[in-house]
């Protein structure tokens, strides 16, 4: 017997065995954390074997009821066709009024899951609709293909607009910019680099 301090709390411990090095209250509290852990693996080990015996059941119980059961279906369908197409009907609405839709104009993308945009909103397309709507602010030219962006202040030009394909960043970009055709924007530069 010695004393000694407990090697977790530090807690004293009067008259106890060398080999001991946690006071009763800590060695507790891990006999119970052990006996939690030990309940859920046998807890998850009785489920898995409820649902093992379920499901042999269920085959046992198909296989030797194979016909009666067909019967039973195809009289409940006929019976309820009607429900069940207004079934499906809803089903297919409900599916349809969660599904994602358009970051920029919410134009529903049912049956187009990973996009983010349609068709006429990515991007690309979505510059070329902003030029033509714009047109250039020099000469009016109102042809998205000899349009461009061009940055009023180039200090704070942080990327190239065409470059990026991410609506938020071109978003952050786009009000530091004018559009100007090409030949405007070639003159625009010209003057910049003369006055400079």
């Amino acid at each position: 017997m010695a004393n000694k301090d407990c090697a977790i709390c530090g807690t004293h411990m009067e008259s106890v065995h060398y080999n001991k090095i946690y006071c009763d209250s800590y060695a507790q509290q891990r006999q119970r954390e052990r006996s939690k852990i030990a309940n859920k693996a046998r807890y998850h080990a009785n489920i898995e074997e409820s649902r093992r015996k379920n499901n042999e059941y269920r085959k046992r119980y198909y296989a030797t009821n194979k016909q009666k059961m067909r019967k039973q279906a195809k009289a409940k369908r006929d019976k309820n066709r009607e429900q069940l197409r207004e079934q499906g009907h809803q089903n297919y609405r409900k599916h349809r009024a969660k599904h994602k839709k358009c970051v920029v104009c919410g134009t529903s993308l049912f049956l187009q899951k990973k996009q983010k945009y349609c068709k006429n909103c990515t991007p690309p397309n979505l510059l070329k609709n902003l030029k033509a709507l714009v047109g250039c602010e020099r000469c009016g030219n109102r042809d998205y293909r000899v349009l461009q962006f061009h940055h009023v202040d180039p200090v704070n030009k942080l990327f190239k607009i065409e470059s990026h394909l991410s609506i938020e960043q071109i978003k952050s970009e786009l009000p530091k910019c004018i559009v100007l055709c090409a030949n405007c924007h070639i003159k625009e530069h010209y003057i910049m680099r003369e006055s400079a």
